[in-house]
């Protein structure tokens, strides 16, 4: 497998590919993982994964930064599948980097599944039409799109804006998965979180996770909160990563949290939580929001619904494949008094009733997805996907 990003580094893609590994292992798959080392980790081996890190300049935000560690990426993926001659090659994200290990994939005739991430970025029409300039550059991007065997993609919309591309025989849409029981809700877990974070009895918990970054929304979200008079005991907690080697994060957003947590006692910024402790956060929330303009499939709204929280989104692509308006309060992209409404009915004690979609975002579910769509591409007698 290859992604930019890994546990306990931030980020969707890397966590996805983390749940996946370690459950095809699980099946008897032998795993390895290359990514980037922007927390100074080193390379881990297990009996049958391997993760191995590549050197990431993380204090270093620069586009020409982020350029060469991406570069350095893309070049010892390649290696290792050529060294390896996995089965399977499955690339997490569809960008310029992620061309050397797709062609690699092919050379030594590997099963190739590359996964786009985000609409609007690298779903395969947004690819295609890529642009430097006057200069039409979509099909040197889109040549891992050619090459790859599969292409994954994470919602409906974005699966229907692959009709009519010459790859769309090769698309198959497949939802993010989370790992359902860690996450589930009890009455014992909820209470015991909400000790450890020093939530009164008649507190109410909001929460976001995610970059702070604009297409996440968090600008709409910090304008609501400061437009709404809650209640005295109501919280707001924005997690994520506020500095480091990630090319979404936004200075003006990171300074506006900071800001508002600094004039307002009830607001924290918890920072990067790693995701063994993401589930004591979403057990004592009382309501999840994300008012996102652009996803695939957000792994933090799947973990949040997993964990038994309310829901407030924006009614997007990615994020309408999960919850609909019986399942969660829904607002357009940019509704600021739509947030406010919601928050406060929510707070008021208005809920919506429970999805039933949680059984289908199971990782052990998924997991079998993938294991047949490596084997029956091309049957090889080896099960190794790098």
């Amino acid at each position: 497998m290859v992604a930019s990003q890994y546990p306990p580094v931030y980020g969707g893609a890397g966590g996805q590919a983390a749940r996946l590994a370690r459950r095809l292992v699980a099946m008897g798959w032998s795993c390895r993982v290359v990514t980037l080392d922007q927390d100074r980790i080193g390379s881990t081996r297990q009996q049958y994964l391997h993760v191995s890190r590549l050197r990431a300049n993380r204090n270093d935000s620069s586009r020409i930064g982020r350029a060469l560690s991406s570069l350095r990426l893309g070049l010892r993926s390649a290696v290792t599948v050529i060294r390896a001659r996995p089965s399977a090659v499955h690339v997490h994200g569809i960008f310029w980097w992620t061309i050397p290990p797709v062609v690699a994939g092919r050379l030594v005739r590997s099963t190739v599944v590359i996964k786009a991430t985000r609409d609007g970025d690298d779903d395969p029409r947004t690819v295609m039409a890529k642009r430097i300039g006057r200069f039409r550059v979509g099909a040197v991007y889109g040549l891992s799109l050619r090459l790859a065997h599969v292409i994954v993609v994470l919602n409906g919309e974005s699966m229907q804006s692959c009709r009519g591309l010459p790859c769309f025989e090769k698309v198959r849409q497949l939802p993010n998965g989370i790992e359902v029981n860690e996450l589930r809700r009890t009455e014992l877990r909820r209470a015991t979180a909400r000790q450890k974070f020093g939530v009164p009895a008649d507190g109410f918990v909001i929460t976001f996770v995610g970059f702070l970054a604009p297409h996440k929304g968090v600008g709409d979200l910090i304008t609501a909160w400061e437009q709404w008079r809650s209640k005295e005991s109501t919280q707001l907690w924005l997690v994520g990563p506020d500095s480091g080697f990630y090319r979404e994060l936004s200075d003006d957003v990171v300074a506006d949290a900071r800001a508002l947590a600094g004039r307002d006692s009830r607001v924290q910024l918890l920072g990067h939580k790693p995701p063994d402790e993401l589930p004591e956060i979403f057990w004592a929330t009382d309501l999840y929001v994300l008012p996102s303009y652009a996803e695939g499939m957000p792994n933090s709204l799947l973990e949040a619904l997993g964990a038994g929280c309310q829901i407030l989104a924006t009614d997007i692509p990615g994020i309408i494949d999960i919850v609909d308006e019986q399942s969660a309060f829904l607002v357009r992209p940019g509704d600021v008094v739509g947030l406010v409404e919601n928050m406060r009915q929510a707070e008021a004690g208005v809920e919506k009733a429970t999805h039933n979609i949680v059984a289908k975002i199971d990782i052990h579910h998924l997991a079998e997805i993938y294991d047949a769509l490596y084997r029956r591409v091309e049957p090889s007698a080896k099960r190794e996907v790098s």
